[in-house]
């Protein structure tokens, strides 16, 4: 597991990065730029992934996402927080644990008393959302998501207490349709989206800064195998999509706001010969652009999440898996000129992927994977 935090002050301070199944930290050195690996605990004694993060403070950031036992067929819930000083991993529900797997995708962070965390329970083929709160002592399930249609929330954000918003696709007979459910502090509705008719399209990820001015990002599967990105954007009362100029295989996985003319999206795009390559376009208020990125020569290559600070500082993360198949951890930086790769210390581990970012106020930055 892994998650990255910076500081709000200038790109001279120093930066830290978490793994969570790290063995030990490595401090940034001082007065100068870097990423530090910092140890966490393992809920499960096979496999332990982070899948989202968000921060309310320095020091209240939550991390949520899957853990298995080698001797159970089934995942269950994740939970961390971090309060400054450590990572503890706080118990979350696991409904119908015996029969299904659960597992929580995302989470966004209102106040020390007030989280929510989303994700999907599975049986067979079935599935559902799956929506925990926090109210400052425990995670409890929320009964709003059986109101809400199959389906599999995968991105949660909150604008405010009475308004947050969920995002994944609905399981349908033709396929995925996206899913966007809103909460009014009292009741989850499901809203009507523009493409519910067909099949194949999914949300990956949401962000906003007003109650009518949210985008969310993913991606289509139009029928032909050949997926292409997919951004929707609310303005109050309605969904409309708004992509960027279909690239053959493009996904989008992560997006942030920066201003209402100034936001990215960021994922993966397939290049022959060089397998998955880092993906992000730019939103300029009119249109979203296709930026340009740098070539990873060893290829397959992929970002999943974003966050902004201002429009000259902006991090993504995700895995760069080589020519040999196995991820590693992976971030670049965008100064308002270009994106660049930033190096991150060797953790020890063998298999590293960074599913997400989190920003705190203060301005400090957290990976997760």
């Amino acid at each position: 597991m892994i998650t990255t935090r910076r500081h709000a002050e200038p790109l001279t301070t120093p930066v830290r990065v978490m793994i969570a199944a790290a063995a030990c930290a490595i401090a940034p050195l001082a007065g100068a730029e870097s990423w530090q690996f910092i140890p966490s605990p393992n809920g499960g004694s096979f496999e332990n992934r982070l899948f989202g993060a968000d921060a309310s403070s320095a020091q209240d950031v939550w991390a949520v996402g899957v853990s298995t036992n080698a001797l159970l067929d089934r995942a269950d819930t994740l939970a961390m927080r971090w309060d400054g000083e450590a990572w503890t991993i706080v118990p979350t529900p696991n409904p119908n644990a015996a029969l299904q797997s659960n597992r929580l995708a995302d989470v966004a962070v209102i106040a020390p008393d007030d989280a929510w965390a989303v994700g999907s329970s599975t049986f067979g083929p079935f599935t559902s959302p799956l929506l925990l709160h926090w109210n400052g002592s425990a995670w409890s399930i929320d009964d709003g998501a059986a109101g809400l249609p199959p389906s599999s929330a995968r991105a949660v954000h909150a604008i405010a207490p009475d308004d947050v918003w969920v995002v994944g696709f609905i399981t349908q007979p033709a396929g995925f349709a996206t899913l966007a459910a809103h909460y009014d502090g009292s009741d989850w509705t499901a809203t009507n989206m523009p493409n519910a008719q067909f099949g194949g399209m999914q949300f990956e990820a949401i962000h906003g800064l007003a109650s009518d001015d949210i985008w969310a990002a993913g991606y289509e599967n139009p029928g032909n195998g050949v997926f292409a990105p997919l951004l929707a954007h609310w303005d109050g009362s309605e969904w409309t999509t708004l992509n960027p100029a279909p690239l053959g295989g493009c996904t989008l996985h992560g997006v942030a706001m920066i201003a209402s003319d100034d936001a990215w999206a960021v994922g993966r795009c397939p290049v022959s010969g060089l397998g998955d390559q880092p993906y992000a376009v730019h939103w300029d208020g009119e249109s979203w652009t296709p930026a340009e990125m740098p070539i990873i020569d060893d290829g397959h290559a992929r970002l999943e999440g974003v966050v902004a600070r201002a429009a000259d500082d902006v991090w993504a993360a995700g895995t760069n898996g080589t020519i040999d198949g196995i991820p590693r951890p992976f971030i670049m930086h965008f100064d308002g000129v270009a994106w660049q790769e930033v190096s991150t210390p060797a953790s020890g581990g063998s298999h590293e992927w960074f599913h997400d970012m989190a920003i705190a106020p203060s301005g400090e930055l957290w990976a997760v994977g």
